[in-house]
């Protein structure tokens, strides 16, 4: 059993990174963040490096995806 849930944190490792480089996220950051949200540990558990990770690459990644649905909307009204 063991196995099988590193070969599923693995999965949703890859996955994440995939999203957030696919949005902007330097690559070296989205391993770091993506490694961190794929093995979800508990948040007094965060290193402050963790933290200051997760804060500052998610902020990235939420702002750079809403500004590309919002030019999607507006690429739609025209």
């Amino acid at each position: 059993m063991p196995r099988q849930i590193a070969i599923l944190v693995k999965a949703k490792e890859h996955l994440f990174q995939t999203e957030l480089v696919k949005y902007g996220v330097e690559s070296e950051k989205a391993a770091k963040l993506a490694y961190i949200l794929a093995s979800e540990p508990e948040n007094q558990f965060l290193t402050n490096e963790e933290i200051q990770i997760f804060t500052d690459v998610g902020q990235k990644w939420l702002l750079t995806v809403k500004s590309h649905k919002q030019e999607r909307l507006s690429q739609k009204r025209n």
